[in-house]
């Protein structure tokens, strides 16, 4: 007796094993279903057992319940594993899943009241007998209609099941072909088991050859779970990617009609509560016109479009055509990701930079105000030195401006040109008062220090770097056009521009004024001094330019 039991309590002890080793994997979709699915099948051959072994004619019909109790086990948990296993979007499927086990538990639900009320009316099992067998007696009692129905229900659902799962197969990675193979050999096997079982073959004086197929099965779901990490790497399907973005996602046909769509566009739809699919892109979304239109027509792959409807939405959306081995268009899928947040950002961002620069502009303008300020301070200082120059920085300061703008000079040059011209005899502060307030004629070695005047300035600026472009006039507005001045000895257009224009002004103002060694020259004088050195001392250009510009100022007074 023992030896005869051994294959069965083997094929138990693998149920088992199967089921714990799937239990452990229970936060991985189906396995959960898959694990109860292996205890049904060892309350099963648990009940086979006992049947097997029970003397009495009561005794093995309590234990042949106790098989439909773990028949109906199967026949609820492995369609519910079928469709978590293949990520199967059902039309009454809840969030949670449990409306799977409440619908697929209405048919077995019944059978178990009835086999359980069955001493009342026994409608699942009538009279039973016991027949002689080796080595053990078997039950048998004639199959009542509810048992054929349930037993029809039960191989539909397993074979609609494993179609299920089957059809993942031909889409999936070679790993997990493997994967739903062997899931689908070890549910397969004592199917096929228990319809030749019931087809009346036996094996070895055995009545029922399922248990013995349950363990071959078990054997290919161990191997699976072992070798192929059934359970451990489990590809996520279309429907579970698909249908949980965030993103929109629209497939189209050649004729602009949705084919595809999933949940978070739907929402977006101009009807959320009808159904898109066949229906014309621009009818879905008549209400996002920007976007349906982008949609239709664009042949870019990547494009943003803004659309407002009870504020503003931003969309990048990406646009794939799916083509046929002939290449011909099957349909397009866009991807549109909603980037109102990342614009909202981005505008914020670009509000503070204008803030920002706004401020930065002001206090700009503040310090530059406040070094002009003190440049006039200085110039002002320099003049208080000598009373005869008085009013000459400012003077030869507007003066040049004027004549600068004139001959075209703009921007931030003519800044560079005012501060340079009121800082122009700065580098006379390390010019002795004797030598520079000297009311005759300079002897050569007085001029000499005169001449240092241009370096002194360069050596007190040069260390300020805002006033670097300015250094051009304290430092170049006593060289000559033709080469004999001072202090570098440049000649013609080797002399900037700045320093040649401040050079006619400076000239003009200086004879205007009277000075400790000379009186003011008249008006007509100094014309003629200045058209008489245009070409010497002073670019010839400079010097049309500025009498233009007196002549024209003097007709207008």
């Amino acid at each position: 007796m023992i030896l005869y039991l051994i294959p069965y309590f083997i094929s138990f002890g693998l149920s088992l094993s199967v089921a714990v080793m799937v239990w452990r994997r229970r936060s991985v979709p189906g396995a959960p279903a898959y694990a109860a699915y292996a205890i049904g099948v060892a309350i099963w051959i648990f009940g086979y057992i006992f049947e097997l072994v029970s003397p009495t004619v009561e005794m093995k019909g309590f234990w042949d319940d106790f098989q439909w109790l773990g028949t109906i086990i199967i026949t609820i948990s492995f369609p519910v594993f079928a469709i978590r296993f293949s990520q199967t979007s059902l039309p009454y499927s809840s969030e949670n899943g449990k409306s799977d086990w409440l619908l697929l538990s209405i048919v077995p639900g019944i059978f178990l009241l009835l086999l359980l009320t069955n001493g009342v009316h026994g409608l699942i099992r009538g009279e039973s007998w016991m027949i002689e067998a080796t080595p053990v007696p078997v039950l048998m009692y004639e199959f009542s209609p509810a048992v054929w129905f349930f037993t029809l229900y039960l191989y539909v659902m397993a074979i609609l099941s494993i179609v299920i799962i089957l059809r993942r197969y031909f889409d999936a990675l070679p790993i997990y072909r493997t994967q739903i193979g062997l899931i689908c050999i070890g549910v397969t096997i004592p199917l096929a088991g228990s319809i030749i079982s019931l087809a009346g073959v036996t094996l070895s004086g055995q009545r029922d050859i399922t248990p013995i197929t349950f363990a071959i099965g078990n054997i290919f779901v161990a191997w699976g779970l072992w070798r192929y990490s059934i359970f451990d790497l489990v590809p996520i399907a279309r429907n579970t990617v698909v249908e949980t973005m965030g993103e929109l996602v629209v497939v189209l046909d050649p004729h602009d009609r949705v084919i595809d769509i999933n949940p978070a566009a739907i929402a977006l739809s101009r009807n959320p509560q009808e159904n898109p699919i066949g229906r014309h892109i621009r009818d879905v979304f008549q209400s996002f016109h920007a976007l349906s239109e982008e949609v239709r027509f664009s042949t870019q792959e990547n494009f943003e479009i803004f659309e407002i409807q009870e504020g503003g939405f931003y969309y990048e959306v990406i646009v794939k055509p799916i083509l046929d081995h002939h290449d011909q268009l099957l349909a397009r899928i866009f991807v549109a990701h909603d980037i109102s947040a990342h614009k909202k950002l981005e505008r914020k961002l670009r509000q503070l930079n204008e803030q920002l620069e706004d401020r930065i502009d002001q206090r700009t303008q503040e310090l530059t105000e406040a070094y002009d300020t003190t440049l006039e301070g200085w110039a002002k200082a320099l003049e208080l030195r000598d009373q005869e120059t008085e009013g000459h920085s400012r003077r030869v300061t507007e003066m040049t401006v004027r004549l600068a703008k004139e001959m075209g000079v703009n921007g931030n040059r003519v800044d560079h040109i005012r501060r340079g011209a009121l800082l122009h005899d700065i580098g006379k502060m390390g010019v002795p008062d004797q030598v520079l307030y000297k009311p005759g004629k300079l002897t050569e070695d007085e001029f000499e220090i005169v001449k240092k005047h241009p370096g002194i300035a360069k050596d007190l600026l040069a260390s300020i770097s805002y006033l670097e472009p300015a250094l051009i006039i304290p430092y170049y507005h006593h060289e000559w056009w033709n080469g004999h001045g001072y202090p570098q000895g440049l000649k013609g257009v080797e002399i900037p521009i700045e320093a040649r224009i401040f050079a006619v002004v400076d000239n003009w103002d200086a004879l205007n004024s009277d000075r400790p060694y000379r009186s003011a020259w008249p008006r007509k004088k100094v014309i003629a001094y200045l058209q008489l050195n245009a070409g010497k001392i002073f670019d010839p250009e400079v010097v049309e330019a500025f009498l233009g510009l007196i002549d024209h100022e003097e007709n207008n007074s």
